[in-house]
C-alpha cells in the first residue's frame, strides 16, 4: 500500500544478481539500476510536493484551481474611489477615470526677471516683488527714477466763497475759490498738511467784486509780495513753494 501522501516513499536497497553488470544496450534485460532510477524520481517528486499537497481538497489540481483567481479589471469609477486593492487598472479605466495624463497637466507659470520686465514682451511669465525691485524701467514709490515725457495731473480742490477756506496740502496742489462774496479773513486758519521741500501750491481766487485777503502766518512774501485783494471779478492766481527753512508757503508768482 502506498505511503504517500502521508509519508515520502523510501525504497529498499536492491542489487543485481551476482555476476550481472548493467548494460544499457540490453533493452530486454531489467537491471536494478533501472528500478532504482524510477524509485529515485518518485521520491524526488514527493519531496518537491511535500506531504499532503492536496490539503483539504480532493486533489492537488482542485487545490491549485482554488488558489489561482483570475484578476479582475477595475473601472474608471473604481479608480476614482481608490479603495479596491485587488483589481488591476487598464488603459481604458485610466482614460475613464479622473486621473490626469501628463499632457493634461498645465504648465507651471515661470517667474520673470527684472530684465524681462524692462523688455516688456513676455506675456506668460509672472512678476515677483524681486523682479520688480530688479527692473530699471518701472519706478517704485520709493525709487529714485527719471520720468521722461510723462504728465503729472495736479491734485485739485475747490470751494465756493469762504472766509477761512479749508485746504489740505497733502491732498491738493491746485486750489480754486470761486464766487468769493466776502473778505478772506485767514488763509492759515483751516490750512493743513505736511508739505515737503519744494512742494508747489497754486491758489486761484475769483471774487464777485474786489475782496480783501488775509494770508496769516503760514504764508510769506519773497521778492514777490502777497496780494491783499482780488481785482474786481478777475481770477487772481498765486503760486507758492514750500520753504522748509521757514516752514512757510513762499509766494513766488502772482498773476
Amino acid at each position: 500500500m502506498a505511503e504517500y501522501p502521508s509519508a515520502v516513499y523510501t525504497h529498499r536497497t536492491r542489487a543485481n544478481k551476482s555476476g550481472v553488470v548493467y548494460d544499457a544496450a540490453k533493452t530486454r534485460t531489467l537491471f536494478v539500476e533501472d528500478v532504482n532510477k524510477s524509485d529515485d524520481e518518485i521520491a524526488a517528486i514527493e519531496n518537491e510536493l511535500g506531504l499532503n499537497p492536496s490539503g483539504a481538497y480532493a486533489t492537488v489540481v482542485a487545490r491549485l484551481d482554488a488558489l489561482v483567481t483570475p484578476p479582475v479589471k477595475a473601472t474608471g469609477a473604481e479608480l476614482n474611489t481608490g479603495t479596491d486593492d485587488a483589481k488591476f487598472a487598464t488603459a481604458k479605466a485610466l482614460a475613464d477615470s479622473d486621473y490626469a495624463k501628463t499632457s493634461d497637466i498645465p504648465t507651471l507659470p515661470v517667474k520673470a526677471t527684472g530684465a524681462e520686465i524692462d523688455t516688456g514682451t513676455d506675456d506668460a511669465k509672472f512678476v515677483t516683488p524681486k523682479a520688480l525691485a530688479d527692473n530699471t524701467k518701472f519706478p517704485s514709490l520709493t525709487s529714485t527714477s527719471t520720468l521722461t515725457n510723462k504728465r503729472i495731473t495736479s491734485r485739485a480742490g475747490t470751494v465756493t466763497s469762504h472766509a477761512t477756506p479749508t485746504i489740505n496740502t497733502d491732498n491738493v496742489d491746485f486750489f480754486t475759490i470761486t464766487a468769493q462774496g466776502e473778505a478772506i479773513t485767514s488763509m492759515t486758519t483751516n490750512l493743513s498738511g505736511t508739505p515737503t521741500i519744494g512742494q508747489k501750491l497754486i491758489i486761484c481766487i475769483t471774487g464777485t467784486a474786489a475782496r480783501a485777503i488775509a494770508w496769516g502766518t503760514s504764508f510769506e512774501a519773497s521778492t514777490v509780495a502777497l496780494p491783499t485783494t482780488t481785482v474786481t471779478t478777475a481770477m487772481l492766481v498765486v503760486g507758492f513753494i514750500w520753504n522748509s527753512i521757514t516752514s512757510k508757503w513762499t509766494c513766488v508768482a502772482v498773476a
